[in-house]
């Protein structure tokens, strides 16, 4: 795996999961919630959460890419090491590509990543 992978920024462990949910703290913008803690291994990761009920599979990981691409691109600003957990609860129905970005780029704004 390359060093500039992705992958290596991925939160794998149900336990990882578990301790953000337990210990994370919680800023949410529209159908976004981003649950985060200081990172124990000095690393940043991360995980995109599409419930099921939100629509099939090919709207999950189109959320997903979305999600991802906008927080991979502030990697620069932000000033401490976390993991993190970004959950979408909206749905199929009511989606738009616009709507997601804007509400990405709040919780960026509420954290201070963005001006």
């Amino acid at each position: 795996m390359s060093p500039n992978s992705l992958q290596l920024h991925r939160l794998t462990q149900s336990s990882q999961f578990e301790q953000i949910v337990r210990q994370g703290k919680k800023v949410s913008s529209g159908s976004l919630v981003f649950k985060h803690m200081e990172s124990p291994d000095g690393a940043i990761r991360l995980a995109f959460v599409v419930r099921k009920k939100c629509g099939n599979a090919v709207f999950r990981n189109r959320v997903r890419r979305i999600l991802r691409q906008q927080f991979y691109a502030h990697f620069s600003e932000v000033p401490v090491p976390f993991w993190a957990m970004i959950q979408f609860f909206g749905n199929s129905k009511d989606f738009s590509a616009n709507t997601l970005h804007a509400e990405a780029d709040g919780i960026m704004r509420k954290l201070g990543w963005i001006a």
